[in-house]
């Protein structure tokens, strides 16, 4: 079977192929150069740090006196290091405890006796109108006392304590009052309100079996309860 063959798109297919050789051949003389030079470069980076290291290493060796030359010094007897450098034993070293790592805890700040009756006051305010209009008595508050606050869920929970007397009487005895009271989306609303009798009258324990206010201990409570006393741990009252 004869095929007929064009010459000249033989012969430009040849050169093609010849022009491809070329070409390739360039490139790989390209690549092989480039390739050269780079790891000639990294042999001298190489060797420049393994100068740097070993000159690092003499130094060091110089400064810890563990050369074996002869007139080597020790750290401890080098006085050209000012205490720079030092050896340090186990046995030197401090002992870390978890302890060491507990910051310093503040002295807590005391409100002075005015700071304090500011902020009674108005807890105190509210519970004595309230005794008032319940009981249809004349009291105006003389003094307030301590305040105690908690969260208990859907509301905070107030403990205070605050003397008064009637307006009507004269020579009134002043007596100590107890309340307690809870704030509920801004809301101030009295729950107990009732005297414990005079001022001078009232000894003993002033928490009176309250959960809430065992912290401090500083409003005095009516010995009979009455009031929302918690539980030992869940803090829990019925009628709150």
């Amino acid at each position: 079977m004869l095929v007929e063959i064009d010459i000249y798109e033989f012969k430009k297919f040849t050169i093609l192929i010849l022009l491809s050789c070329v070409n390739w051949r360039r490139n790989l003389q390209s690549l092989v150069a480039q390739t050269m030079k780079r790891s000639h470069g990294l042999r001298l980076e190489l060797g420049t740090l393994f100068s740097q290291k070993e000159k690092a290493s003499a130094h060091f060796e110089g400064l810890s006196g563990c050369s074996s030359s002869s007139n080597s010094k020790s750290l401890d007897s080098d006085p050209s290091l000012d205490g720079r450098f030092r050896r340090f034993s186990p046995s030197s070293l401090p002992r870390i405890r978890p302890g060491n790592f507990r910051p310093k805890a503040e002295p807590r700040q005391e409100c002075t006796t005015e700071q304090r009756h500011d902020i009674v006051r108005p807890y105190a305010t509210d519970a004595m109108s309230a005794y008032n209009e319940a009981t249809g008595t004349t009291y105006e508050l003389v003094e307030p006392g301590f305040l105690t606050s908690v969260y208990i869920g859907p509301c905070f929970l107030h403990h205070i304590d605050f003397t008064a007397k009637k307006i009507e009487v004269a020579d009134a005895l002043e007596e100590m009052f107890f309340s307690e009271l809870t704030t509920r989306k801004g809301v101030r609303c009295v729950k107990v309100c009732k005297s414990m009798g005079p001022k001078e009258s009232i000894s003993g324990d002033k928490n009176n079996g309250c959960c809430y206010c065992v912290t401090y201990n500083v409003v005095q409570h009516p010995r009979g309860r009455g009031f929302s006393a918690g539980g030992a741990a869940l803090f829990t009252d019925e009628r709150l």
